[in-house]
């Protein structure tokens, strides 16, 4: 009975990230390797005195032994397997003390305190200015850390289509590049004269986790129909994190 406590215990603290402490681990491992070989000891003690009446215990006994191996082995492997390996992108790439970024509007990064970073209260205290291209791109907290909305005003523009591009800033790393791409266009025609081109149109970034943030510079790309060309309208640099799968 000692034997299957054990066995559960050490089952329940592999699927659960391991929260024993190490002591308390290796002494449960000792345990259960010491109670294995007692049971193999006993059974060919048993056999050398021919107590055949002790074999049905000791056999059964055993069983159960091999039974709590083979589901320890077995979650061992589908731990190692199917386990990802935190992404500690943010932490691989902190933001220059000297480096200015913006927040998107209606959040705070989680776990840190407000820095030199501009803090948008909400939509009503933004000025959008046709001369002034940094308030043409406006950035939304979305449900969650890593998941954003975009608005953006433009002056006319050729028919077409726009959409984001995000890198990194330090090492200029590009950024869930094809499901950015995808998620943020948005095809327009007749935008004859400035005013909103796209009203909040969602998009995540996977690079990272929560509470890790870094800085990202977010770029506006046009797709010219006619010319079939494109160019980048604008660029912003954020404060983002990672969204957690």
């Amino acid at each position: 009975m000692a034997f299957l406590l054990l066995i559960v215990l050490q089952l329940l603290d592999m699927l659960n990230g391991h929260f024993l402490p190490n002591v308390i681990d290796n002494v449960i491992w000792g345990i259960i390797l010491l109670l294995g070989v007692l049971q193999v000891v006993a059974f060919i003690l048993s056999i050398a005195r021919k107590a055949w009446w002790k074999l049905g215990g000791i056999m059964a006994g055993g069983f159960l032994c091999a039974l709590g191996f083979a589901a320890i082995v077995f979650v061992g492997m589908v731990t190692v397997l199917f386990e990802e390996e935190e992404d500690h992108f943010g932490m691989e790439h902190p933001i220059p003390d000297t480096l200015q970024c913006e927040v998107p509007i209606g959040g705070v990064i989680m776990q840190l305190p407000e820095d030199s970073c501009s803090v948008a209260a909400g939509s009503d205290s933004i000025r959008i200015l046709s001369t002034d291209k940094s308030t043409w791109l406006q950035l939304y907290e979305g449900g969650q850390p890593g998941i954003y909305e975009y608005t953006l005003y433009a002056p006319a523009l050729p028919d077409g289509y726009v959409y984001l591009r995000c890198f990194e800033v330090t090492k200029d790393i590009a950024l869930s590049t094809k499901e950015i791409v995808k998620r943020t266009k948005h095809e327009f025609s007749d935008h004859i004269s400035f005013g909103k081109v796209v009203d909040k149109r969602d998009f995540t970034i996977y690079e990272g986790v929560w509470g890790e943030p870094y800085a990202v510079r977010v770029e506006v790309w046009c797709h010219d129909n006619a010319s079939r060309r494109d160019k980048c309208l604008l660029s912003k640099v954020y404060k983002l994190e990672g969204w957690m799968r």
